[in-house]
């Protein structure tokens, strides 16, 4: 193996310790005369894939008589993911990219993050994989990787956190349910999506409001009219919005 002592075992006859053995590229050289038909020759090699051996009959001979090759081997390097971050905050139904670092990574490798389909990986580098998926959970979710895909199970690495959007609440459409009349309590229902206990709605000229949030597109509000005629109804988004949002007129009749 490459960088790794190594021992050769030359044969012949009549070796003596006049004899010298070598192996190319392989140095820190220890040789030995076993016995009259071998020697142990040990040394470390410095280069990978086929190196050439000889011999000669004791140093004052001025060439290498060659003997042929021997294989050195390079170690196997395995890989090695470490560590995954996202780029950025990565966002439910929205493509994502996550960083897979390591050591001797390679195109066999397979990185996953759970929920996240429509996956799409790319070897940057043998320190980085690039794996973009979308992912379809918020909330934590586990990133592994296997050395290959032939690996049964799939070693974890951590957990990346999926936010998911902010869904802003917006009322579409006010209806009274039947005719709103002066001086009577009316009930008028206000539509939308996203609907909060915080969304605040209104109708002018219509006191003692009670308000009901039924469900998240809609919100029932109670109200008695003091004003005959068109009065506009609004929402806020919040208490703390300081303009009310126009949605309209409802009719109030005597």
């Amino acid at each position: 193996m490459l960088n790794q002592p190594a021992v050769f075992n030359f044969q012949g006859q009549n070796l003596t310790p006049e004899v010298r053995v070598t192996v190319a590229n392989c140095d820190q050289a220890q040789t030995q005369l076993v016995n009259p038909s071998q020697i142990r020759h040990q040394c470390t090699p410095r280069q990978a894939g086929q190196q050439q051996a000889g011999w000669k009959v004791n140093a004052n001979e001025p060439n290498v008589r060659p003997l042929g090759n021997v294989n050195v081997a390079a170690p196997v390097q395995l890989p090695v993911v470490n560590a995954v971050q996202p780029e950025g905050q990565p966002m439910l139904n929205q493509p994502a990219v996550f960083n897979f670092q390591g050591q001797n990574l390679t195109q066999d490798v397979r990185v996953t993050v759970a929920n996240c389909d429509q996956a799409q990986t790319q070897l940057v580098n043998p320190s980085q994989i690039r794996h973009q998926c979308t992912p379809r959970q918020a909330g934590q979710q586990q990133a592994g990787w296997k050395a290959n895909a032939n690996e049964p199970n799939v070693r974890p690495l951590g957990n990346v956190n999926v936010a998911a959007p902010v869904q802003l609440p917006v009322v579409s459409a006010v209806q009274p349910q039947g005719q709103p009349k002066l001086n009577q309590p009316a009930t008028f229902i206000f539509a939308g999506q996203n609907l909060t206990h915080d969304v605040r709605v209104t109708v002018a000229s219509c006191d003692q409001p009670q308000t009901q949030l039924v469900n998240p597109t809609q919100i029932r509000h109670q109200c008695v009219p003091r004003q005959v005629g068109q009065q506009q109804a609004g929402w806020k988004a919040s208490g703390n919005e300081s303009n009310v949002r126009p949605l309209g007129n409802v009719n109030v009749v005597r």
